[in-house]
């Protein structure tokens, strides 16, 4: 037999006894499969563990144990993105929950539950990893760290903000009373049994409309209990403040101190309904006198739901004429000044309807008007006319009535509101920035500014008179000598120098300028209907 022959045989007899071992291992497996019991309850692979093994850090130390065959889910908890620990028994959570519920906040929150804290999530995930098993600590981790919430009643409104309640019975009690503030009762209750509210047929004012501009719904919810609200106070915080942590802001009153006149001070727009609503235990009605060292709550309202309340009011108001008319006559002498025509200031009844939100006018509109004194416009003949020695200076003589300084007038600090408040606050009650106009007829004698009247005019009448207008928005329109007439636009209202608010300082002094010899008198007598 040559090489190549042996070489062929031993070949063979080589293959044949290599399947002959391969046979032999797979019957020894069935065997071993068949006969050896399962005793492993993982699907492991005999390999080293990844590099990566365990990578995502956990808060509790918890390490890998092996690696799996095929993917299996874990529950994982987690505390503002970080992973807490890998939980195996689910139901130990619902365990730990109760427990915990009945230990501490049972007693607290009657007939609730309590479930994980608003940073704390679960995620369900698969994983190739076996993880050892730290339940214990990981419930342990969960109560050391009160990382839970109660369930409590959640309140959400339509502008996103979100409050809890433990008693919604309370919250809806402390709503109406915080909606009392700024309507009245019998209207409020004529309202809520959806019955329509008489309408005035004197003069005067009434709330005739009421709304909450935010919508709520009322759902379960989960909230930390720090933010559910559990007594009546902390919810009418809620509803004068939102839950902003707000550094409040106090003021202790002095003799002589009123409502009006602690707002006029504080300005921030609080108005006086705020000013009550923020100290109900002291204050009760925007007229009551204050007893001096009273300390007040003038925080900012910045309330997260708007309560909108229609008023109607019925009014006489005044109808100005136009400004004087002069007829310039050269006929007539130089000094010759006749009146033609005399004034008639004309009145008229008008309805309004204002808007009010917390308190605060934000608008309003004419419903009707009725003329019923026609206003006439005052007419001189001067003349121009002169005696050969060249023209005699002629002034405008102030009639001595006044007009309002403003249009729709509104006293928003009289005479005397605060201790040393000389002088009468007026608004414009629908337009902060509106024209100021000259109440009597004379000369623009001071156009300037200070620190604290901010721009100020002042105008001789030349009839003992002098007008101060004071906070002006700007320099007023015209310069020092130049002749105005009465209810003449001489700027715009303003809230310079020190003001806490849009509005013209008024006042009248007779027989010189205000400060500078002249005796400043109350205005408010001497303006129609104030």
């Amino acid at each position: 037999m040559d090489n190549n022959e042996k070489e062929k045989k031993t070949a063979g007899s080589s293959g044949t006894k290599r399947w002959i071992l391969i046979a032999a291992a797979i019957v020894l497996s069935v065997a071993m499969a068949y006969f050896l019991p399962i005793v492993r309850a993982k699907n492991y692979v005999s390999a080293a563990l990844p590099v990566d093994a365990g990578s995502e850090k956990t808060l509790i130390n918890q390490k890998v144990s092996g690696v799996l065959t095929t993917p299996e889910t874990v529950t994982k908890i987690y505390l503002r993105g970080s992973l807490i620990g890998i939980l195996h028994d689910d139901s130990l959570l619902s365990e730990t929950l109760e427990s915990v519920y009945e230990r501490q906040y049972a007693e607290k929150f009657p007939d609730s539950a309590i479930g994980l804290g608003e940073d704390v999530y679960v995620v369900e995930q698969m994983t190739y990893y076996d993880y050892e098993n730290i339940d214990e600590q990981l419930m342990n981790y969960l109560a050391d760290n009160s990382l839970f919430s109660v369930k409590a009643h959640k309140i959400s409104f339509s502008n996103g903000a979100v409050i809890y309640v433990k008693d919604l019975d309370m919250f809806q009690k402390v709503r109406e009373q915080f909606i009392l503030n700024f309507v009245d009762e019998n209207t409020y209750r004529t309202l809520q049994n959806h019955q329509a509210v008489t309408p005035l047929n004197t003069y005067g004012e009434q709330d005739i409309d009421l709304k909450v501009r935010e919508t709520m719904s009322v759902s379960e919810g989960l909230a930390p209990e720090e933010k559910i609200l559990t007594t009546e106070e902390e919810i009418l915080k809620f509803f004068s403040y939102g839950y902003d942590t707000i550094e409040k802001e106090y003021y202790t009153t002095v003799v002589g101190d009123t409502v009006a006149g602690v707002v006029a001070q504080v300005g921030d727009n609080l108005s006086a309904r705020q000013l009550i609503t923020l100290n109900p235990e002291v204050l009760i009605s925007e007229d009551q006198l204050i007893a001096p060292g009273t300390k007040l709550n003038i925080t900012y309202f910045q309330s997260p739901i708007s309560v909108e309340v229609t008023k109607e009011r019925l009014a006489e108001e005044l109808v100005y004429p136009e400004a004087t008319k002069t007829v310039y006559d050269n006929t007539r002498y130089v000094g010759d000044r006749v009146v033609e025509t005399e004034e008639v200031i004309g009145k008229k009844n008008i309805r309004y309807h204002d808007t009010y939100v917390n308190g605060i006018l934000t608008g309003g509109e004419i419903v009707s008007e009725v003329m019923t004194v026609q206003p006439v416009q005052r007419v001189v003949r001067v003349g121009t006319k002169t005696y050969g020695g060249g023209p005699i200076d002629e002034y405008i003589t102030g009639q001595g009535s006044f007009w309002w300084p403003v249009k729709n007038p509104i006293v928003s600090c009289n005479w005397g509101c605060y201790p040393g408040h000389i002088g009468v606050d007026i608004q414009d009650r629908y337009n902060n920035w509106g024209h100021v106009y000259a109440s009597d007829g004379g000369t623009v004698v001071v156009n300037n500014y200070t620190s604290i009247n901010g721009y100020y005019y002042v105008i001789d009448h030349h009839n003992g008179y002098f007008t101060y207008y004071g906070h002006m928005r700007t320099p007023g329109w015209y310069a020092v000598g130049t002749e105005v007439e009465q209810g003449q636009a001489i700027g715009d209202i303003g809230m310079t120098g020190r003001a806490t608010g849009p509005h013209v300082h008024f006042m009248i002094s007779i027989g010189g300028i205000p400060f500078y010899g002249g005796k400043i008198v109350n205005a408010c007598p001497y303006l129609p209907g104030c």
